[in-house]
């Protein structure tokens, strides 16, 4: 029995939804490769079920902290004033985690809402096996 529900393939890429720390994500997984078929998302599925069972929410706010501190902070540069631990305190309480996506080379890239101060625009946070932030992007 899968952890993963709604399973589908679409332009590629297999959709669908995880119960997930009290609320329910959507999931992508991605072999980034053309012409496959949902069997061969086997591998990559059972590699993130393995990877959902480890991310703790413990994990999780760790990672929502040290985001909210990279996005604040690349907000503040070249400002006279800096940043404050309301700032930083502020965006990581409002970091939502709505998507994770699964790549066939072991990345992982964790989507975040920040509706507030950051309207209508994600952020693509890319992990690695530990858990620490690779890259940060905002869309």
């Amino acid at each position: 029995m899968s952890m993963f529900d709604d399973l589908k393939l679409q332009d590629e890429v297999v959709t669908g939804t995880c119960a997930l720390h009290g609320g329910v994500l959507d999931v992508e997984f991605d072999l980034e490769q053309d012409g496959a078929d949902i069997g061969d998302f086997a591998e990559l599925i059972s590699a993130s079920e393995r990877w959902i069972a480890e991310f703790s929410s413990e994990t999780l706010s760790k990672l929502k902290g040290a985001l909210a501190k990279e996005l604040t902070d690349s907000a503040y540069e070249g400002l006279e004033e800096g940043a404050t631990d309301r700032d930083y305190a502020g965006l990581e309480k409002e970091l939502t985690l709505t998507k994770i996506r699964f790549f066939a080379d072991e990345a992982v890239s964790l989507v975040f809402e920040a509706k507030r101060e950051y309207p209508d625009m994600d952020i693509y946070c890319q992990i690695d096996k530990a858990f620490e932030i690779e890259d940060v992007m905002v869309e």
